[in-house]
């Protein structure tokens, strides 16, 4: 009975729904509202199905499926007005009902585009338009997202108390962010023009729409936005903290860098870095500590595979699963283990620091992360010969001229020390600036308290004369 149901609503078959009923009028009672024929007929667009499935049972127009829609977020989502209104009058209180993401059907008629549907949806509940997502969107923020100016309009002509705009998301944005965000011209004219919208509003990042414009990459519209933001008096944040003595120009302001947007650029290209660095950092790290955990396990030369016990007693005997290179080579493969060992414990530290969360920003923990990189290469380096030697013949390593071998390792050695000294040269003399402008200020306020000083001596015997001429005029 449950698939003759199922296919009714997916036809829209009202006299097959008929037939169902008479032959099991509970079956609307066992229905899973999870996924009920109501659903189906909201989405497809069946309205007399829907009016007939309502007239049975009204419940079913508050439930939602396994997707958190109920059948009036279905039926606003593909725009069917009729279904829309039969659900209405069921139940006007589901236009305040939110999905698993906090729409409501307001915002799914926003998102696309459904003006008909939003205006039917206003009407039924006003209040809904307060209604905000997850992320504190309204359904004012959702057109402007989507870049719906008509339904927009709608809005604005239907339920426009001139707070419901002016409402923030959770980054505190308004719908004027968005829509200068997006250079949308259109829009942006018309809440400034047609709506209470506040030109000024600043969001969690401390910017104003104005401001969003100046940081944003050079476009065309750039100049046509920026001269309908300054007609309505909008401003960047630091204007109205600080407020400049004079006026500046458009022309001026459109051609001129400031020192703040340098500034701001230059905190941004460094925050860029800084993200990148640990990317870097951390991709290289992993590589290296799957390495050396590979060769860990895995030695140069691999393990034994069978047991052969000494029995003769001439060292000959071995145990499956050992290193092959620490019987042969043993003086090399203890070298091979502390090395390898000491750039994998250096990569897994790098890995540490950086998830820890610590900020990239403090020297010190740069300083930290580039030592330990350095120890993990270099050790990768000697694990590298020490591998080499042990998989190479003798004849073949022979012929190898150990000058060159040994002056490639003191090449690497000399490329860490000149980085090394390099560092610490920059360490040092940003220590001895500091060091000179503390100094400079030391002066400068031991300057400052001596002139105060002479100031209040100065200051004490002018009033000392003056009390002695008051003295002698009393008396004369």
């Amino acid at each position: 009975m449950d698939v003759k149901l199922y296919e009714a609503a997916l036809m829209g078959n009202v006299q097959s729904l008929f037939e169902i009923l008479v032959e099991d009028p509970l079956i609307l009672e066992r229905v899973s509202v999870k996924e009920s024929p109501l659903h189906t007929a909201a989405l497809l667009g069946h309205v007399d199905f829907a009016k007939e499935i309502l007239r049975r049972k009204p419940q079913l127009a508050r439930e939602s499926n396994s997707q958190g829609f109920s059948p009036l977020h279905l039926a606003s989502a593909k725009g069917h007005l009729e279904i829309v209104k039969e659900l209405l009058k069921a139940d006007s209180d589901m236009c305040l009902v939110r999905d698993r993401d906090g729409r409501t059907p307001l915002h799914i008629a926003a998102m696309n585009g459904r003006a008909d549907i939003l205006k039917e949806l206003v009407r039924a509940r006003p209040v809904a338009t307060r209604v905000t997502t997850d992320r504190a969107e309204t359904v004012f923020h959702v057109c402007v997202k989507h870049k719906h100016l008509e339904v927009l309009k709608v809005l604005v002509e239907a339920r426009d108390d001139g707070e419901v705009v002016r409402m923030k998301d959770d980054g505190d944005n308004t719908v004027l962010h968005l829509a200068t965000a997006e250079k949308q011209i259109q829009m942006v004219e018309y809440l400034v023009s047609k709506t209470k919208v506040d030109v000024n509003a600043i969001n969690i990042s401390g910017l104003t729409a104005f401001d969003i414009l100046l940081n944003s990459p050079h476009e065309r519209a750039d100049k046509e936005l920026k001269a309908i933001l300054k007609k309505v008096g909008a401003r960047s944040a630091e204007e109205i903290f600080h407020p400049s003595p004079g006026p500046i120009s458009l022309a001026n302001e459109m051609e001129l860098p400031t020192k703040r947007r340098k500034t701001k650029k230059r905190k941004r290209d460094h925050d860029r870095w800084l993200d990148e660095t640990r990317s870097t950092l951390m991709v290289v790290a992993i590589l290296i500590a799957t390495e050396t955990f590979e060769a860990g396990l895995n030695p140069p030369g691999s393990v034994w595979q069978d047991t052969l016990e000494d029995n003769t007693g001439s060292g000959k005997g071995h145990t499956a699963g050992e290193a092959i290179m620490s019987y042969i080579y043993w003086k090399e493969y203890r070298v091979f283990m502390i090395f390898n060992s000491t750039g994998f414990i250096s990569s897994l530290l790098i890995i540490l620091l950086l998830i820890s969360g610590f900020p990239l920003e403090r020297r010190v923990l740069l300083w930290i992360l580039t030592i330990f990189m350095w120890v993990a290469v270099s050790s990768m380096m000697v694990t590298y010969g020490c591998s080499l030697y042990t998989l190479s013949s003798d004849e073949v390593f022979n012929r190898i001229p150990w000058l060159t071998v040994r002056n490639t390792f003191f090449t690497w050695l000399g490329i860490i020390g000149l980085l090394f000294v390099g560092h610490l040269y920059r360490f040092a003399s940003r220590r001895f600036k500091n060091l000179q402008l503390l100094r400079k200020k030391d002066r400068l306020l031991s300057m400052d308290k001596r002139n105060v000083g002479l100031v209040k001596k100065k200051n004490k015997r002018y009033s000392t004369d003056e009390r002695n001429t008051d003295v002698e005029l009393n008396i004369g």
